[in-house]
């Protein structure tokens, strides 16, 4: 299992043991004071379809970092895969490949296709999002959890996205 400390801008190793230990930390990783106040890094986490990559958010930094997986579990290199997510939170990939990515406080999700600059995930007329924190597949549909600050009360969203051609 793998923990992020969103304070000590780390991601750490919880073994099968219950043995703690920092499975990766440094520049990328390091928490930044906010405007608010708070000193903020990283913070959700999920693997590539391979195993062989973990990215993590950094609201402080505005990134998605990509901490690769070396065959014997330890950490490897550790870079930016994605600059200027305004306060990323949640994220997950779809069947393409592309990393989307929640903006809670900027009311958007992102899609980061490999090798390309982040943009808005299109927005559907019928589903509107309520500050989105953590998202999930299930086949076509993408699940979408809402803070709603603004709406007085949190949501899930579901969101059908189109599968793509076989020959993609």
């Amino acid at each position: 299992m793998f923990i992020t400390n969103i304070f000590a801008g780390t991601v750490a190793r919880v073994t099968t043991a219950g043995k703690v230990s920092v499975f990766a930390d440094g520049p990328f990783l390091a928490a930044k004071p906010t405007a608010i106040g708070f000193t903020i890094g990283p913070n959700d986490i999920t693997f590539d379809r391979a195993g062989t990559a973990l990215y993590v958010t950094n609201i402080g930094q505005n990134t998605v970092v990509k901490i690769e997986v070396r065959g014997d579990g330890a950490a490897g290199s550790i870079t930016n895969f994605a600059v200027g997510i305004p306060t990323p939170d949640g994220l997950t990939f779809d069947q393409r490949g592309n990393l989307l990515v929640a903006s809670p406080f900027t009311n958007s999700i992102w899609v980061v296709a490999p090798d390309v600059r982040p943009v808005l995930f299109p927005s559907t007329p019928s589903e509107t999002l309520s500050e989105p924190l953590n998202l999930a597949f299930r086949g076509r549909s993408l699940y979408i959890t809402n803070l709603g600050l603004g709406a007085g009360a949190g949501k899930i969203s579901v969101v059908t996205v189109p599968v793509p051609d076989e020959e993609e």
